[in-house]
């Protein structure tokens, strides 16, 4: 579930301009996670960033799961890439 997402537009893009998109997760300790994606053009000049925080929702609960990371990799076809 998205809790929070911020957005930050650092620069201007065009039509037809070529992007590159990196996202990074970042898993600590509780009951979310957060993923940084980071916009920027083929040169490398950043054109916008966006933070994400999310959790997972445990529906038996209807509250967060504690542990998200874990619930996950056991549900995952390639729990190593999480």
């Amino acid at each position: 579930m998205l809790l929070d997402v911020r957005i930050r537009y650092l620069n201007e893009l065009r039509l037809g301009d070529e992007v590159t998109i990196s996202v990074e997760p970042a898993y600590g300790t509780g009951k979310t996670w957060t993923v940084e994606h980071l916009f920027a053009h083929a040169n490398g000049e950043p054109v916008a960033r966006m933070d994400a925080v999310l959790g997972l929702i445990d529906y038996a609960t209807r509250r967060l799961n504690p542990e998200p990371l874990q619930a996950m990799r056991s549900l995952a076809a390639r729990p190593d890439l999480l």
